[in-house]
């Protein structure tokens, strides 16, 4: 564990408060952090004066993250709450056109979205730069993994927001997508991630179940290889267009299953008991998932697709619930300041 020590008046710089020390981070780095990325030294020191330090916190890990962030966080999570706003309009009026014209969400509604959207960019973030150290030392490997992270973008903004492509679906999407290109040249989807910052409860079993995620994958990727070559030019996506034809999904296609740090998760795998606990219960009934899906759901159904299922592997964010909490709360103070 990678401890904070506490800093002097006598050090500030200026009118600016004390710069933070973290052991086995340079003061100098820090410094020229807090310089040229204010936003990422800033959500740096939420995390840090968060004081969460149990579960194995790795505070130079999380500092790598934070500098890796995208340079547009607050303008992407900002149109982010404007798409889910207006989603839940578009859904209120299909039933009371009224309501759907007064609804606007509260400030506890918008951090609650908010907050998942965060943990999402915290694991893609963390994902591509654990991902990039791994290659970046292969000029070819770098390139190919360049290559896949922006058709990932494209396949997921389509996935994510049909509508704004002139698609009239309802798709139940994943957070991320990871590919490969084989030994023939073809681009397979291998898995797709989900990321998931509180309990689980029936819509995220109908996302894990066998016929919930990889299906609605293959009508995806039906729609969009009945596009032709001047659709993905008007819709701006040039990395679909040049291997839409060429896309499959894997036959031992995964689901990976993002949690946060302080969530109980065997290092061998997740267990039964395990995974019960990461499922949220009916208060109702204890014996039945929380939540609405097609058909009712019992936590043991819940868990054992979780543990006995060789399609999931479920694993931990450097982020615990508490610090995407705090991290979750200045950036939504922030968006309201702009």
């Amino acid at each position: 564990m990678i401890g904070e020590v506490p800093v002097s008046e006598a050090e500030s710089v200026g009118s600016l408060p004390p710069l933070i020390k973290v052991e086995g981070i340079s003061p100098d780095i820090l410094e020229s952090c807090r310089t040229e990325n204010p936003l990422s030294y800033d959500l740096f020191v939420t995390l840090v004066e968060a004081a969460d330090t149990q579960s194995n916190v790795n505070r130079l890990e999380q500092f790598k993250v934070c500098l890796s962030l995208p340079k547009n966080l607050l303008k992407s999570l900002t149109v982010h709450l404007h798409h889910s706003e207006r989603r839940q309009k578009q859904f209120l009026a299909r039933h009371d056109r009224q309501a759907a014209e007064k609804f606007k969400f509260s400030d506890k509604e918008k951090t609650g979205v908010l907050a998942g959207e965060v943990f999402e960019e915290l694991v893609r973030t963390e994902f591509k730069m654990n991902e990039f150290a791994r290659v970046q030392n292969d000029p070819e490997k770098k390139d190919a993994f360049i290559t896949q992270l922006r058709l990932a973008r494209e396949l997921m903004r389509v996935w994510q927001y049909p509508e704004k492509f002139g698609i009239d679906v309802n798709w139940r999407n994943p957070d991320a997508a990871f590919f490969e290109i084989n030994d023939e040249g073809k681009v397979v989807i291998k898995s797709v991630g989900e990321v998931k910052a509180g309990s689980l409860d029936a819509r995220a079993y109908e996302q894990l179940k066998s016929t919930g995620i990889q299906n609605q994958l293959k009508e995806v990727l039906h729609v969009l290889k009945n596009k032709d070559a001047t659709w993905f030019k008007q819709k701006k996506l040039p990395e679909l267009e040049a291997v839409c034809q060429n896309l499959s999904i894997a036959d031992d296609f995964k689901i990976q299953l993002f949690v946060p740090r302080n969530r109980e998760v065997s290092a061998s795998g997740i267990t039964y008991e395990e995974a019960e606990r990461l499922t949220k219960q009916n208060y109702r009934d204890r014996t039945m998932v929380a939540g609405k899906s097609t058909q009712p759901v019992t936590i043991h159904a819940m868990a054992y697709e979780l543990s006995e299922s060789k399609r999931i592997s479920v694993q931990k964010s450097l982020f615990s619930q508490r610090e995407l909490g705090v991290l979750t709360e200045f950036l939504f103070k922030k968006i309201q300041a702009e």
